[in-house]
């Protein structure tokens, strides 16, 4: 596992373009967003590979690191960016709520129901048997037949709610404010129905809200690189203080897992760093978050007994070529029906 670690490592810092230079227009380029997302994407696969095979020898230190100690953190830069990216298109575009989320929400449940689908395919060839229940909840993501289900009910949840909660003529910080209470509540709700994991991570999406709307007010103390560094300092200090005096709770790993985000925008700001690798990878974040667990089992049957590094990286070559293709075709698919019903 450490191969494997180290390659991404590897990665990370071989095809990195560095300027030295903090972006003054955006705390959050595209470019960078992007890279870190890409990141995260890969210690997500790692992450969930570890799940299906043993991590005894001494090697699997760093994997154990990742897995127990990073944890829920990689995918809250999903969250943080998210929000971000949803208050910055609030504030910059006419009639956001009302025209493009709902159309940025079908787009997801339709990927997410045809991972659904394809799940069910795999599970019925495979001889895997779920209860109908399960089976019908796995479309709404609060079940699972085998696919990562939590993340994919968390958004779909939360664009729902910024759908409803900013459907008016209210100000966006009476309306993040309303949507902020909100969620913290579901974090309440969903943590005594199901397990932490699925609140550890959820104001992240609101903590990204208010980054996009105080950018500027940022960035005008962001002035020199001594202060992106004396804030990566202070934050990582909050970090230590906060998780030695609160320990842990899903409350307060929320706000670890922000900082922690917010420790790597500073980074990524002062570097204007950005990765093609990583951008290109993060292209098909959702695919890729979607399906590995299908190919992680079928071949922990097919390739049992093998290497561990043969095992991943043969899962992960067709992780990525299903990937690119699914997302190829459904994008193909919805294009010629939104053709033929809207030509008329």
């Amino acid at each position: 596992m450490i191969w494997i670690i180290s390659l991404l490592f590897l990665v990370t810092v071989l095809f990195s373009k560095i300027k030295f230079e903090p972006n003054k227009k955006n705390l959050v380029s595209i470019e960078t967003s992007k890279s870190i997302n890409g990141f995260f994407t890969c210690l997500i696969l790692i992450s969930h590979f570890t799940s299906y095979v043993a991590l005894e020898s001494t090697n699997s230190f760093i994997a154990r690191i990742v897995t127990n100690y990073i944890g829920q953190m990689m995918v809250a830069s999903f969250l943080v960016f998210s929000g971000y990216g949803i208050a910055k298109s609030i504030l910059t575009k006419d009639k956001y709520i009302s025209e493009y989320l709902p159309s940025r929400i079908m787009k997801v449940y339709r990927n997410f129901f045809i991972s659904i689908v394809i799940y069910l395919l795999y599970n019925y060839v495979s001889g895997i048997k779920f209860p109908a229940r399960i089976n019908f909840l796995s479309f709404l993501g609060w079940e699972s037949i085998g696919n990562s289900n939590w993340y994919i009910f968390t958004i779909m949840l939360l664009y729902l709610l910024v759908y409803l909660l900013f459907n008016n003529s209210k100000g966006i910080n009476k309306n993040v404010l309303r949507f902020t209470i909100v969620t913290m509540i579901y974090g309440f709700l969903i943590v005594e129905i199901k397990q932490d994991y699925w609140a550890s991570t959820v104001l992240c999406f609101p903590a990204g809200m208010y980054l996009g709307i105080h950018e500027n007010k940022i960035l005008s103390f962001l002035t020199s690189v001594k202060r992106y560094i004396l804030s990566i300092v202070i934050l990582a200090l909050l970090i230590v203080v906060v998780y030695y005096l609160f320990g842990y709770s899903w409350l307060i790993y929320n706000l670890i897992a922000f900082m922690f985000i917010f420790m790597l925008i500073l980074l990524g700001n002062i570097l204007n760093y950005s990765n093609n690798v990583l951008i290109f990878i993060s292209t098909y974040t959702f695919e890729i978050y979607i399906y590995q667990r299908l190919f992680f089992d079928l071949y922990s049957h097919l390739l049992k007994g093998n290497n561990i590094v043969v095992y991943f990286f043969v899962s992960v070559f067709s992780i990525f070529i299903f990937s690119f293709y699914v997302k190829k075709y459904s994008d193909r698919a919805v294009t010629l029906i939104k053709n033929k019903l809207f030509s008329k």
